[in-house]
């Protein structure tokens, strides 16, 4: 699925609303795994940041955990260790991080992911992340 959207509030709405859908039909309907079922790709850390207050602000009201990697300066292990508390649906950030994240001696599960969001494909093409 393709989406043009103003690159307002509108346009995080459009796939946070999908992808929260996603993580609760996958947290009902599959067994629980150690990683997210949705990950989302942005250009930028605050385009991440802005998506992640959108997913707290509306998955924490039916059950839905996210999570933003590359949000603090510390140490990737201590990102994980925190990750692996929480075992966040969602997770969201830069795609440097992601990769680090999922690619990583004991990084993070990608087997159940089961919906990619990538927003802003035309910027990462053109910053060539």
């Amino acid at each position: 699925m393709i989406v043009q959207a103003p690159p307002t509030q509108e346009r995080i709405a459009i796939y946070a609303i999908l992808a929260l859908h996603t993580a609760l039909v996958h947290a009902t309907m599959r067994a629980p795994t150690h990683g997210p079922s949705v990950v989302i790709i942005h250009t930028t850390t605050d385009q991440a940041t802005q998506a992640q207050r959108m997913l707290c602000s509306l998955g924490d009201k039916i059950g839905i955990r996210s999570a933003q990697v590359g949000l603090t300066s510390g140490e990737l292990h201590e990102e994980l260790r925190a990750l692996r508390q929480i075992v966040p649906h969602i997770i969201c950030g830069a795609p440097q991080e992601l990769r680090t994240l999922f690619v990583s001696p004991g990084g993070i599960s990608g087997s159940g992911v089961g919906f990619l969001v990538v927003s802003e494909v035309d910027q990462l093409i053109a910053r060539k992340l």
